[in-house]
């Protein structure tokens, strides 16, 4: 009994649906028969599954009934192959259809309601629990059609250069990119000229604009360069960008694909002329200076003119120092002072190294004005420094190689000059003194400036060096020796491509001069046989009591004689 008022609460809703839909015109009213179905037979769908049907027919005692067969309804594609069987339920709203498979394939359908489905009942069989239809109201077999096709999807903008939002200098070019349904043909755009709308803040049209299709991309080509500053829009027209399907021969156009057409699409822009950021133009040491520590950076900047001038950010870490291996070893801050902007390490760097000292970008900038709560600096946008590195070789001062002894030496008189020894001092090195190769290292000037010969340097100890000149100066005269500057040094090892000394830097030594007098014995007094009463000096001045080997000056009375011993 529970079944049947189940079955009679359906009749009701179903007398009622009958009541509310209009009788047609036309078709056999002894039988049922379909009046209304949703979706609409002929639509289009992105996939069947329930069809909600409307029917009409005679007035029977207990209204419309279904048939309860599973195969009460059968499904075929084109080529009339079976793809689902359907059956058919009563409902408050109608005659629902549901299939016993979704179809989502795509292309043509149809839906056959095979006959005697759909009826007036008459009674209720209580053994069967069944309806009893009345005999001839079943429905003729009807058939409905529907094509079966996905959503296309439209055509939606993903990325564009310049970006939405973009602060730029002009706006003329924009280089798009779009994602859509796949077509056979590909993205398509249109040709309109007006495809493409440009207004300022006011909403005014300033520019249109053409879309073309390129291989980057979909290009925007404006018809007017806007440069006037402010904020503008740059609408895509709906419709401009879809997927193509064909081409049409008569007019050269490609044909869009239904639905994949794009919705009206707009990109924001700010118009503001190009501010150059600050940027460094000098530092005191220079960028890649070798100095014995590091400590204080004078630095010159120059960038955007503003009312307020250059200004520095005050962060304690606006300044990273690294070593060779990228660990940082200092920050460092940031000085406004009137020569300049001044860095100031946190630690001064005395390790031998190399080092990078990193102004971070953003801390020296154009102000715009003051903020009056903070008294910090407002920085003007767009002028703000990119990140920049100065690299610095710490290392200790190095002493140049210097002459400390000599034989003959300076400011002897001598017979003949030929072969100098020297012995220099300098910074201790890994392969300790080392000398030029060249034939000119030494030049031998006479008294009158004139040079009379040059002099090779050849190491000849740990500290000697050995000077052989390449004539023997045997005329009477003053003479100068010049070590030129650079050609004694210390070594830090030998390059087997070049075949020449690995020279450490600093250590070079000056321009060194010795003198010399060359005097023949034949211009010299000799005398043997010396009393007493005589008093000798070298020729430094120096007393000497037993003269022996050498030219001294001898004092006897009031005679003075230069004699050879």
């Amino acid at each position: 009994m529970i079944l049947v008022a189940a079955f009679m609460t359906v009749s009701v809703y179903a007398k009622i649906a009958e009541m509310n839909t209009p009788v047609p015109e036309t078709g056999d009213a002894s039988v049922y028969y379909l009046t209304e179905a949703a979706p609409e037979d002929g639509s289009v769908v992105e996939n069947l599954s329930v069809i909600a049907t409307q029917w009409e027919g005679p007035e029977t005692d207990w209204g419309i009934d279904v048939s309860n067969s599973k195969e009460a309804v059968i499904a075929r594609d084109a080529d009339g192959n079976q793809v689902a069987t359907g059956t058919l339920r009563n409902v408050p709203s109608g005659i629902q259809i549901r299939l016993s498979e979704t179809i989502t394939t795509p292309g043509e359908y149809t839906v056959t309601i095979m006959p005697g489905m759909v009826f007036g009942a008459e009674d209720f069989d209580e053994d069967t629990m069944q309806t009893i239809p009345a005999p001839g109201t079943g429905n003729e077999e009807t058939t409905l059609h529907y094509t079966v096709q996905p959503a296309a999807e439209p055509f939606r903008l993903t990325e564009a250069t310049p970006e939405d939002g973009a602060t730029i200098d002009q706006l003329s070019v924009i280089s798009t990119q779009w994602e859509g349904p796949e077509t056979e043909w590909g993205i398509g755009v249109s040709n309109r000229k007006d495809g493409v709308i440009a207004r300022d803040a006011d909403g005014n049209q300033v520019a249109t604009g053409t879309i073309r299709n390129v291989f980057t991309g979909v290009q925007i080509r404006l018809s007017e360069t806007i440069t006037t500053p402010g904020e503008y829009t740059v609408t895509i027209m709906p419709g401009m960008v879809f997927g193509a399907i064909d081409i049409d021969e008569d007019t050269g156009m490609t044909i869009p694909a239904s639905g994949t057409e794009n919705e009206e699409t707009t990109l924001h822009y700010t118009v503001r002329p190009a501010i150059e950021p600050y940027h460094l133009t000098e530092a005191t040491p220079e960028d890649g200076s070798v100095v014995e520590q590091l400590s204080v950076i004078a630095t010159q900047w120059e960038g955007q003119e503003t009312d307020y001038g250059i200004g520095v950010s005050n962060s304690k870490e606006a300044v990273i120092a690294r070593d060779a291996d990228g660990n940082q070893v200092a920050t460092g801050t940031l000085r406004n002072v009137p020569s300049g902007i001044q860095i100031r390490l946190s630690e001064t760097i005395t390790t031998p190294g190399e080092y990078t000292v990193t102004i971070m970008p953003g801390m020296v900038f154009g102000v715009e004005d003051m903020d009056e709560d903070t008294g910090e600096t407002i920085p003007t946008p767009g002028t703000e420094n990119e990140e920049t590195t100065l690299r610095y070789t710490v290392q200790p001062t190095v002493e140049p190689y210097q002459l400390m002894d000599a034989t003959p030496e300076d400011g002897s008189v001598v017979e003949q000059l030929s072969v100098i020894s020297t012995i220099w001092e300098g910074p201790e090195t890994k392969w300790g003194i080392d000398v030029s190769s060249s034939r000119d290292a030494v030049i031998v000037r006479d008294s009158e400036g004139s040079q009379v010969a040059t002099g090779t340097l050849k190491r000849d100890s740990q500290a000697g060096v050995l000077i052989t000149l390449s004539e023997t100066i045997k005329t009477d005269g003053d003479y100068t020796v010049t070590i030129l500057a650079g050609t004694v040094f210390g070594s830090d090892g030998f390059d087997n491509e070049t075949l020449q000394s690995i020279l450490v830097p600093g250590t070079e030594n000056e321009e060194t001069v010795l003198h010399y007098t060359v005097k023949s014995q034949n211009g010299v007094s000799m005398l043997i046989n010396d009393n007493d009463e005589c008093i000798y000096y070298d020729l430094a001045g120096k007393r000497v009591s037993k003269p022996e080997h050498g030219i001294f000056i001898r004092i006897n009375g009031q005679n003075r004689d230069k004699i050879a011993m």
